[in-house]
């Protein structure tokens, strides 16, 4: 995927990281007359989803980008349906002319995307689903596989092993699959709760503030950071199986990998 928007969010974790690490300086009881030392925890957990908000965002500019400047590198490019029905801002496209043309396509995706929030698995996979093979989903059952037996995800996160896993073949596998899913969704569901909870209620999604510990915020840094190289990876190798079988050419696909 593009490098800016990896750099970026690598960049914005590291952030999360440091707010992460200040914390784990400060005394247990309160870092100051006003602040509280778990406040800072949540500073950092914001952050991180916030990193991942942003990553997303940024990779749907990229390939949307890079599908706009293949057409216009190369005639006969077929794209599917989904894409040909997205709609992208006139103002934009129409940019004076010594607006270099790589920006006038990005600027026009990101000026499609900038409202949106891709807060759930749900949300992601739609986002990107357009711009991958026909068939082909982000978390379909050989996707989230690979993501266990190439990243070997702690089990808060999937609930099975590496070894488990591998051990499993038939029925048991897709039923382990189907878990894994539910798992996995229900892991980043709660990821984003609880950012939720923190931006809209600081935290007190009924009375008293809900507790937060360095190690849960610690878990969370890890889980996103693993997700969005995870994403990233598979992602870049799907769009790009997209523009070969749309008819782009190999001389165009290097043109627009910036």
């Amino acid at each position: 995927m593009p490098e800016t928007a990896l750099k970026h969010f690598k960049e914005d974790l590291e952030r999360a990281s440091e707010i992460y690490a200040l914390a784990n300086t400060l005394p247990h009881a309160r870092a100051s007359k006003k602040l509280r030392r778990d406040d800072i925890f949540r500073s950092a957990w914001m952050f991180c989803v916030g990193a991942m908000d942003a990553y997303f965002c940024d990779a749907y500019v990229d390939v949307l980008a890079r599908t706009l400047r293949a057409m216009k590198l190369q005639r006969g490019i077929h794209l599917s349906e989904a894409v040909s029905k997205i709609s992208l801002p006139i103002g934009t496209i129409l940019s004076p002319p010594e607006i270099r043309e790589n920006w006038v396509w990005r600027s026009a995706a990101k000026d499609l995307i900038e409202r949106e929030s891709v807060l759930s698995l749900k949300k992601i996979a739609d986002l990107f689903r357009p711009f991958l093979p026909p068939g082909k989903k982000l978390f379909e059952s050989q996707v989230v596989r690979s993501l266990i037996i190439s990243r070997s995800p702690p089990t808060r996160m999937v609930g099975i092993s590496k070894s488990q896993l591998r051990a499993l073949t038939g029925r048991p596998l897709d039923e382990a699959t189907k878990a894994v899913k539910k798992q996995l969704e229900g892991r980043i569901q709660e990821i984003f709760q609880r950012r939720h909870d923190c931006i809209h209620n600081c935290d007190r999604p009924k009375k008293s503030p809900q507790g937060m510990t360095g190690a849960s915020c610690k878990k969370v840094l890890n889980d996103v950071d693993l997700l969005v190289q995870f994403c990233d990876d598979h992602v870049e190798e799907a769009f790009n199986e997209y523009l070969r079988k749309a008819g782009a050419s190999g001389v165009t696909m290097n043109k627009v990998g910036y």
